[in-house]
């Protein structure tokens, strides 16, 4: 009997050791996504960005900030101070307190995948040639990605969406990864027809897709039914 309970009490305290991964205390050991970002002063204004807006349109959604100060595994591309000011500039801003909230999401929600259960891309992961990343960004996009040389270092680095350069990478934190770009990731908004429509090499075509009502069609990006 008393090796019976032994045997039993042995077999108890292994079941609750195998329960424990590394994974139930790493958020402990290191830093989330979220802390990275609020104790670097490069990125403030990115910081400020995520502080504002949520993770889908639900009321009371809990902003980018949270999230990524949570369990997960997620991939962020953040912009430094430099990269948010230029892209500031550009749209004529002073301030990310001036931009509306669909600028605002557009910064936050292209730069983030969820790799969901996977493990979050480090680079090794990453495209060499111009190929997307195998999951989309928060925004349903594609991220781009391709390996090229510094013409004058001769360096090579790796390109996101054809403008983004990564100048720091592989930053492991307990929800994730983090690689530092040198431009904000943000896409156009605009469908094909209205670049069709802008292209002045394709007024022709522009016209066409307007009269067989195919301009329309060219804006359907989700199907509702299915």
């Amino acid at each position: 009997l008393l090796a019976g309970m032994t045997s039993g009490m042995l077999f108890t305290f292994q079941s609750c050791k195998e329960d424990l991964s590394e994974s139930d205390y790493a958020i402990a050991e290191k830093q989330t996504i979220t802390d990275y970002l609020s104790e670097n002063d490069d990125f403030s204004l990115f910081k400020a960005v995520l502080d504002r807006v949520p993770l889908g349109r639900k009321e009371g959604a809990s902003p980018l900030s949270a999230v990524l100060s949570g369990r997960g595994n997620y991939t962020v591309f953040a912009p430094s101070n430099d990269a948010i000011n230029a892209y500031l500039k550009s749209l004529g801003l002073t301030s990310v307190d001036q931009l509306d909230d669909e600028q605002a999401s557009l910064i936050a929600c292209s730069c983030i995948i969820d790799n969901g259960d996977e493990s979050a891309y480090e680079s090794a992961e990453f495209p060499t040639s111009v190929a997307a990343f195998g999951k989309s960004d928060l925004n349903d996009r594609t991220i781009t990605c391709e390996q090229k040389v510094d013409e004058t270092t001769n360096d090579t680095y790796y390109l996101l969406d054809g403008t983004s350069r990564v100048v720091k990478f592989d930053i492991e934190l307990s929800n994730g990864y983090l690689h530092i770009v040198d431009r904000v990731i943000a896409p156009s908004n605009e469908m094909v027809p209205d670049l069709i429509k802008t292209a002045d090499n394709m007024t022709v075509m522009g016209a066409l897709l307007f009269a067989t009502g195919w301009d329309e069609k060219l804006t359907d990006y989700i199907d509702l039914e299915y």
